[in-house]
């Protein structure tokens, strides 16, 4: 019986002191886990945090600090107006068989007194993608052309070469132009024609890039069966 008893006495006591070590084994887990969730609930609060993880908040700041920045490089020659100061810019050519389109658009940054009222996710947004601005659009139509006259070599021609002397006009080459061409229609050779001659002779040095943007159909729904005439 004294047996028993004292092996009762032995189970309870080892019992206890295991429930005492979980304590204080799950004490010791929780509190580095407590430290992380502090550490996010602060940095999401934009809130200093007492982590000891100051690396992570000093790339933070560095980071709104080279993404918010008000004022550009004194040694930029970059020019600013409006608070939007020009990177660059796209020319767009599309040509379809029914009408030839070429427009400018000017990507840019805001700076200084541009950055006001807008959100920080816009302006994250727009430091990965630079918005654009057109600046200058022309079409056959505009020229003149009416009807089956709008897609032909000639429209695409004039208008290529109208553009090209907008740009030089209004001072729009004083940066890196990079072209973006869509379609296969007959004012593509126009396009193509006209930067190759005397009317792209100081558009020329300015392309850093030419880009073929055709949208080509890939799965999807069937398309309409072509014309037969």
């Amino acid at each position: 019986m004294s047996l028993l008893v004292a092996q009762s006495n032995l189970f309870r006591s080892a019992r206890w002191g295991l429930g005492s070590f979980g304590m204080r084994f799950n004490s010791s887990v929780s509190k580095p886990q407590d430290d992380m969730n502090k550490f996010i609930s602060g940095y999401l609060r934009n809130e200093p945090s007492k982590s000891t993880a100051a690396p992570a908040a000093g790339l933070d700041s560095s980071l709104k600090r080279s993404i918010y920045s008000s004022s550009p490089s004194k040694a930029s020659t970059e020019s600013v107006s409006n608070g939007k100061k020009t990177i660059r810019y796209v020319l767009y050519g599309k040509f379809t068989r029914n009408n030839t389109h070429v427009t400018l658009c000017s990507e840019y940054q805001r700076v200084g007194p541009g950055q006001k009222g807008i959100p920080e996710q816009q302006l994250f947004v727009e430091k990965l993608r630079a918005p654009q601005e057109i600046k200058i659009h022309c079409s056959s139509g505009r020229l003149g052309f009416k009807g089956t006259q709008q897609h032909e070599y000639e429209a695409g021609f004039q208008v290529s070469s109208r553009v090209f002397s907008l740009m030089e006009q209004k001072g729009l080459l004083d940066h890196k132009i990079e072209i973006v061409l869509r379609g296969f229609g007959k004012g593509r050779q126009a396009f193509e024609t006209a930067l190759l001659g005397k009317e792209g002779t100081k558009l020329r040095p300015l392309i850093e890039r030419i880009t073929d943007g055709t949208k080509e159909k890939f799965g999807g729904t069937k398309s309409p069966s072509h014309r037969r005439v």
